[in-house]
């Protein structure tokens, strides 16, 4: 499950990403809802098939990623000189 967890996880954050919406997601909160959506979305198929008990951990889960989106790539952001 972990392994059917971890490829969900790098098929939403990353492949299902855009450019501009990996630029967009820590300044504009509408760009990082949709972006932590489609993760969540993309994670839940995985769920639902192995574990569909703990389809509730879909929710902690996409709050952490939206804080975690936000906070990281707003600092990371504000570290590189223009």
């Amino acid at each position: 499950m972990a392994i059917s967890l971890l490829a969900a996880h790098f098929i939403g954050d990353w492949y299902f990403q855009s450019r501009d919406m990996a630029k967009r997601k820590s300044s504009e909160v509408r760009v990082l809802w949709k972006h932590v959506g489609i993760v969540t979305v993309t994670l839940a198929a995985p769920v639902l098939l192995l574990a569909p008990d703990r389809m509730w951990l879909l929710v902690p889960n996409a709050l952490l990623h939206a804080f975690i989106d936000w906070n990281l790539w707003s600092g990371y952001k504000a570290s590189i000189p223009e």
